[in-house]
């Protein structure tokens, strides 16, 4: 016998509603509908119009497929259609960004935050006076500029503006001179529209450079300065090459230029990690330790070690002073297992460790960790200093020969 009515039509409707297609759960509820991108799209060609120096006088109607102007109304574009253009966009997928520091793995991730990789995977350049290849890092740039007093032409470094600092260089001072190649003395940007200096590249060695300006009798290298651009016929023409003058103390000036510089960044980052971001959050750029014991797998962001013993520190353990390759071996650990171990006092000399140490934290301690991304650069730059101030075993005997 068939159910009732009343029972038989909530039965049908409660299969009507068991039967009804559930919401998609991959449903965006926040993406704009047609008419919603239309009038965004009208108020940017109305931006667009408005730009032009006749725009106060053009008005778009996008229902009437009109543009308005002082002869009247004329047909509008399909380009500056906003039905148009919403359609032509409507079934464009963007490209999805990739996240920031997103990579295939642990090792990759460990190989881009590797300074000593990021050394090696600089651009390729020639030293002209050896004639050897080598990345960019291991090489001095020097510019070819006009002395401002003699009015010779002269080599000075490149590299004068210190690459750990922020992009935005000072404004110029008031009176400063530059050359008429586009640069200042001081390392202050050329200003736009101007053409850049001849450009030269030598290895980053002390003695390299000493040899270069001595005469020939002395070394091979003596007088090699010419040839970082003589490869440049338009110089060679001009009867500038000759008159190019290669300062006797240049190797001095680029090592204080360099030592300089790397005060500066330590300072930096230690006026950084004075002042965290938030109480709870250090920064942890330079982290002092109470003895080598101390530096291990377990210690995070491991970079480089500096060592800065005081006075009668450096005279009691002279023997036990670290070389200039000197290192330090992490037991145990997967990445980051030997460390190079830089003595402060050996690298940036007595005059720019009493400027180091007028910071409290450099005062204070003896031995640090420099680790961090931040700190990528500044560990370049002091292995940079290292390599620039060793003594290379056979170098005497190979000049000999």
């Amino acid at each position: 016998m068939p159910p009732c009515n009343p029972l038989r039509k909530a039965s049908s409707l409660l299969g009507r509603v068991t039967q009804q297609r559930p919401p998609c759960r991959h449903t965006s509820t926040n993406r704009p509908s047609r008419a919603e991108t239309q009038a965004a799209l009208a108020a940017q060609v109305d931006r667009a119009l408005q730009a032009d120096e006749h725009g106060a006088t053009l008005k778009l109607h996008p229902h009437s497929k009109t543009i308005e102007t002082v002869v009247g109304e004329l047909p509008l574009s399909p380009v500056m259609d906003p039905a148009w253009i919403e359609a032509r966009r409507r079934f464009r997928t963007p490209k999805p960004k990739t996240p920031a520091h997103t990579y295939l793995g642990r090792f990759r991730k460990k190989l881009y935050l590797n300074p000593y990789a990021q050394a090696l995977a600089t651009p390729w350049r020639l030293c002209t006076a050896t004639e050897t290849g080598l990345p960019r890092y291991f090489l001095q740039d020097f510019e070819a500029v006009t002395h401002p007093e003699t009015g010779q032409p002269c080599f000075v470094p490149g590299d004068r503006t210190d690459p750990a600092a922020p992009n935005t260089p000072p404004p110029p001072a008031s009176g400063q001179e530059s050359s008429p190649e586009g640069r200042t003395l001081t390392g202050a940007p050329r200003p736009a529209g101007r053409p850049s200096a001849p450009v030269g590249y030598v290895l980053a060695r002390h003695d390299v450079l000493e040899l270069l300006g001595s005469p020939r009798r002395v070394s091979s290298l003596g007088g090699k300065h010419i040839a970082m651009l003589a490869r440049r016929a338009h110089l060679s023409r001009s009867g500038l090459l000759p008159r190019l003058v290669w300062p006797s103390h240049m190797h001095r000036l680029v090592l204080d230029l360099l030592r300089a510089r790397a005060v500066d960044a330590l300072l930096r980052l230690a006026r950084l990690d004075a002042a965290p971001a938030s109480p709870s959050a250090a920064r942890g750029y330079l982290r002092p330790c109470a003895s080598w014991a101390q530096i291990n797998k377990d210690m995070p962001h491991r970079g480089c070690v500096l060592w800065s013993p005081g006075e009668a520190a450096a005279s009691a353990a002279a023997a036990a002073t670290p070389g200039p390759w000197a290192t330090l071996d992490i037991e145990g650990a997967k990445y980051e297992g030997k460390m190079p171990v830089h003595d402060l006092r050996r690298l940036l000399g007595d005059e720019h460790l009493a400027r180091l140490r007028a910071e409290p934290v450099f005062a204070d301690n003896t031995l640090f960790v420099l680790g961090k991304r931040r700190t990528i650069r500044v560990q370049l730059l002091l292995w940079k200093l290292q390599g620039y101030l060793a003594e290379y075993p056979g170098r005497d005997e190979a000049e000999t020969d």
